[in-house]
């Protein structure tokens, strides 16, 4: 990977008009060196998921690690031009961070841009996903408006996927 890559963030409606500048810490100075890195997701099974998002999703795999200390196994993946990186966790039954798997536990979902939301739900339903939500077009609040479908992953993660 190379270093500082630059992240160009999509052109995509925003759906609710909430102030978030209004909320921002004030007076933690630690806060402001805080950058968000990655997103990771517990899964049930990481070699269906390793090759569920490498094999359907496009993503390329960057590294894999035990983690000794918590008992579990990690694997980190990024697209082709993106700047994100989706970090997959597994747990041994063993582990004190084992528990009982249940879809999604706080995720909303993972997006993915992709060129033609349509013809993606159709080779994701020739591959077997299960198509969570049809495509769909949907109007912001800016007035601009965006093909959305929705898809699951093998933990039952729902996948945005927008145009």
């Amino acid at each position: 990977m190379p270093a500082d890559p630059v992240l160009r963030i999509p052109q995509i409606p925003i759906f609710n008009e909430t102030d978030y500048s209004q909320m921002r810490l004030s007076g933690n100075a630690g806060c402001q060196d805080m950058i968000f890195l990655y997103t990771g997701i517990r899964v049930k099974d990481l070699e269906e998921s390793i090759a569920f998002y490498t094999e359907v999703m496009g993503m390329t795999l960057l590294n894999r690690a035990k983690i000794v200390t918590t008992k579990g196994e990690v694997a980190s993946l990024q697209s082709p031009g993106s700047a994100q990186i989706l970090e997959l966790n597994y747990y041994e039954e063993e582990s004190e961070f084992s528990s009982p798997y249940e879809a999604g536990e706080g995720l909303d979902h993972l997006a993915f841009k992709v060129n033609d939301v349509c013809k993606v739900v159709e080779d994701l339903r020739t591959r077997g996903v299960e198509i969570a939500l049809e495509p769909f077009v949907e109007q912001g609040a800016d007035g601009t408006t965006g093909t959305l479908a929705y898809a699951k992953d093998p933990n039952g993660i729902w996948i945005e996927l927008f145009q």
